[in-house]
């Protein structure tokens, strides 16, 4: 896998830049929105049902952290 592919982000995710993504997906079983945070080809991930939180989550991951 050369590099593009792994840091490369999903056609149906919201690009934050860097390699970092956003996916909206929903949660098994009781149909709710939820996204999924994840680092450059997607190393590590964290669920939330929440935007927001998600957003947040992507700015932790990239260091960029509040003053």
């Amino acid at each position: 896998m050369d590099d593009s592919q792994k840091t490369a982000v999903p056609s149906n995710a919201i690009d934050c830049g860097d390699g970092f993504y956003i996916e909206m997906g929903v949660e098994p079983g009781i149909g709710e929105v939820r996204y999924m945070s994840c680092s450059p080809g997607g190393a590590m991930c964290r669920y939330s049902n929440d935007l927001w939180q998600a957003q947040i989550y992507i700015e932790h991951l990239k260091g960029n952290l509040p003053q």
